[in-house]
């Protein structure tokens, strides 16, 4: 396995690890799973080992990271051996995607085709400006922090976003897992769309999913992938818990989901992903398990 980048595994079954749950692999041997999407924590630290197994033995063609590439990405220490000598990372722009109301990816900046076996690194944020300011109009943050968050929002346009990891994190610790995850899934819904957009091309698979600790955001979008998918929500906790966080978290955002927007493909539709979109991604990563 991958072990210089944490909780490197496939979506939704961990049949590569030695330490696979047992109980997973058969509920799969019957039944299709996610064959060529991949999660993981930050791949910065990479080795030059690891990203030959990364590209060779698991053939991953592009990462779909959904730091911030200001405020976390060019303050992680590593290597990024991922991307090369220049470090060239392709940055969606969320927040013009968002005041534009756009369908189609707008970026940052982007780069021409790589060469053969270069892998793609994709940022597509989900804790950016636009999100602290979606926040600052919401119920979920009490009256007695929206002075502080708006200061922060004030900050990340003129100052730059440095700040804004670090006031996320606090904001994580303030409000619990589970709110925190329903923020993201009302307020993040353009970061959701373009990342299955991104996944939602043969070309860019396999691929992998990664955030700071491959857990929440990581999460977040693996779980509606699965259960776009039709797999089992007892699969879908199961995966999530690997990362030795508690199983009803996801559990009770997926029901959240449904109390809102009556089931994970309707709140896709609703966020840009149509239902041909979705069925196109499940025809792309669905494939048949070989357990017997």
């Amino acid at each position: 396995m991958i072990k210089s980048v944490k909780n490197f595994r496939p979506v939704g079954c961990d049949c590569l690890n030695a330490n696979c749950n047992e109980n997973i692999a058969s509920q799969y041997a019957a039944h299709q799973h996610i064959g060529n999407v991949y999660r993981s924590a930050r791949p910065d630290n990479i080795t030059k080992e690891d990203l030959e197994k990364l590209q060779n033995e698991f053939g991953i063609r592009t990462v779909v990271d959904l730091r911030n590439y200001e405020s976390e990405y060019l303050h992680e220490d590593g290597m990024k051996l991922l991307d090369g000598t220049d470090k060239v990372v392709e940055v969606v722009d969320v927040r013009e995607m968002e005041m534009k109301s756009a369908k189609d990816v707008i970026w940052k900046q982007t780069r021409n085709k790589t060469a053969t076996g270069e892998i793609r690194h994709f940022m597509v944020e989900c804790y950016g400006p636009m999100f602290l300011r979606k926040l600052l109009f919401s119920d979920m943050i009490p009256r007695s922090r929206r002075f502080r968050m708006f200061v922060l929002w004030m900050m990340s346009i003129f100052v730059g976003t440095k700040l804004l990891a670090s006031s996320i994190k606090r904001l994580m610790r303030s409000v619990g897992p589970l709110n925190l995850y329903k923020m993201t899934v009302d307020f993040c819904g353009v970061s959701i769309r373009t990342s299955l957009q991104l996944l939602n091309k043969s070309e860019n698979l396999p691929a992998l999913i990664c955030c700071h600790s491959g857990r929440d955001r990581t999460g977040i979008v693996s779980a509606l992938l699965l259960e776009m998918c039709g797999v089992d929500r007892k699969t879908i906790a199961a995966d999530y818990s690997k990362n030795e966080t508690p199983e009803n978290v996801i559990l009770q955002l997926l029901e959240y989901v449904d109390e809102k927007h009556g089931s994970t493909p309707k709140y896709l539709e609703a966020i840009g992903f149509s239902i041909e979109e979705q069925e196109r991604l499940k025809h792309l990563v669905l494939v048949e398990h070989d357990i017997v």
